[in-house]
């Protein structure tokens, strides 16, 4: 019997419930400082675009949201939102605790970093907290170089950006 292999591909609407619990999961682990609330971001993020991911990503052209699924389990997620014709933003990267150094985020960006490419993108931005210290390894080991750090109260986040080859 062949062993099951990781694969990347579209969201689609029977994913939402996965989605969402994995979003809830990967923020609900972290260790934040003491005082801080994630609840509140988890809550507006849930109502937001993770609410409409088919509108927000998937019907927006530049735009798209990616699972990750192993042996018919969804283990990870991203996305990419277009902000101008020559910049998108990576969004919502998420592996499962139990997959985590299995390289299913590595694949994810990869895709994701394709897409790009694909659509013409120039720079491709993100932004993630000092919390996430494997992310941010991971962002700087594929050439992302943080630009800014803003204050949001208890916690601060680190926005990266990296230029992309021409195709």
């Amino acid at each position: 019997m062949a062993k099951p292999t990781i694969r990347i591909r579209q969201y689609k609407s029977s994913d939402h419930t996965d989605v969402c619990k994995l979003f809830t999961d990967g923020l609900s682990r972290l260790i934040y400082p003491e005082g801080f609330d994630i609840q509140p971001y988890i809550s507006e993020s849930l109502s937001d675009d993770l609410s409409k991911i088919e509108s927000t990503y998937i019907m927006d052209t530049g735009s798209n949201f990616w699972v990750a699924e192993f042996d018919a389990e969804i283990i990870g997620m991203t996305a990419i939102k277009k902000i101008n014709d020559s910049t998108a933003e990576l969004r919502r990267m998420s592996v499962s605790e139990s997959s985590r150094r299995s390289h299913v985020a590595s694949s994810l960006l990869e895709t994701a970093e394709t897409f790009c490419n694909n659509n013409m993108y120039n720079t491709l931005r993100l932004t993630t907290t000092t919390v996430q210290v494997p992310a941010i390894n991971l962002y700087q080991k594929f050439g992302f170089k943080e630009y800014d750090r803003t204050t949001h109260g208890l916690i601060t986040a680190i926005h990266f950006s990296k230029h992309l080859p021409e195709p």
